[in-house]
């Protein structure tokens, strides 16, 4: 965070509207940490879960989560850095009906997971609640890797070989994170 921050401040004349949203994002995720080190702290302490800290940490997780995916999804659009819109006006209404659908199921997983007992939930509740996430992040990912697609053939039409050789090792990059999570 310190890395980015310093680099993001020398050069701030520069810098792309994603990278913006990249800082905020970064900044959500270490007081997200800080809340669930809280929490487990106070855990750790009384031997009892303290639900403010624990819906406090939940809620900045899924509030981090849902952007963080939307986010990768504008890139991948090519959005800021290819072209300066996204196109058409239901292109920016489906991904903001994605990322609250997402926010919503992976804010009541997180919620029933970590709120009360552990392991209380019967296995048909977790697969209730499972299920909508991972059909969220399939679709997410499905629609992330067919508008890269489309991007790097818009580069390749175009002859724009460094934006080319971008998009193509953040390609390659993402593929390796789908496959190790």
């Amino acid at each position: 965070g310190v890395a980015w921050m310093g680099a993001y401040l020398a050069n701030w004349r520069e810098v792309l509207p994603l990278q913006h949203c990249i800082s905020a994002l970064l900044f959500c995720s270490m007081v997200e940490n800080a809340a669930w080190y809280a929490e487990l702290e106070a855990f750790n302490g009384s031997g009892y879960r303290p639900y403010s800290g624990t819906l406090w940490a939940v809620g900045i997780g899924a509030l981090r989560k849902a952007p963080t995916r939307a986010l990768l999804l504008l890139a991948a659009l090519g959005y800021g850095v290819v072209r300066p819109t996204l196109g058409a006006p239901e292109t920016a209404r489906r991904l903001w009906a994605l990322s609250v659908a997402y926010l919503l199921s992976v804010g009541a997983l997180d919620i029933t997971a970590n709120l009360g007992a552990i392991d209380d939930l019967t296995s048909s509740a977790r697969l209730l609640l499972v299920l909508p996430v991972a059909t969220l992040d399939a679709i997410f990912i499905l629609w992330i890797f067919t508008a890269l697609s489309k991007t790097l053939s818009q580069l390749q039409a175009r002859r724009q070989q460094a934006k080319l050789d971008l998009y193509r090792n953040f390609t390659n990059l993402l593929a390796c994170g789908v496959l190790l999570s």
